[in-house]
């Protein structure tokens, strides 16, 4: 609108001047302005042709929470946070260093208390 309206006032002043020039064309029609459905409708296409990466991203991203998810259920099963294997651990006992030392000991075929005692391993 406002570079139609910049177009008429400078043809103005060139008549202004004196001189007579031809007369001035009108200015043309102003494309009509899209409705909210056509926009709609639009943005509704542009989003159902990407469907395919849209979901492939959904799942990606809902994989990744179901590792993390399962990723703290080890560990928290090895830091001794299920409550039924810490009631039959006993009062007396660390939970904690009981896993380390049967993991330990699952590596290397050893005890845990043998496994403790040996220190961390040599590299190769």
């Amino acid at each position: 609108m406002s570079r139609c309206l910049l177009y008429l006032e400078t043809c103005k002043t060139f008549q202004a001047a004196g001189v007579h020039p031809s007369p001035t064309a009108h200015p043309p029609r102003m494309q009509p302005v899209p409705t909210s459905g056509w926009l709609l409708s639009t943005y509704a296409r542009e989003n159902f042709s990407r469907m395919e990466e849209l979901q492939a991203s959904v799942t990606s991203v809902f994989g990744s929470i179901l590792k993390m998810d399962s990723t703290k259920k080890v560990i928290k099963k090895l830091a001794g946070a299920d409550e039924q294997r810490g009631e039959r651990a006993g009062a007396g006992s660390d939970l904690r260093r009981d896993s380390a030392g049967g993991i330990w000991a699952a590596r290397h075929g050893q005890g845990p208390a043998e496994a403790l005692r040996a220190g961390p391993p040599q590299p190769p």
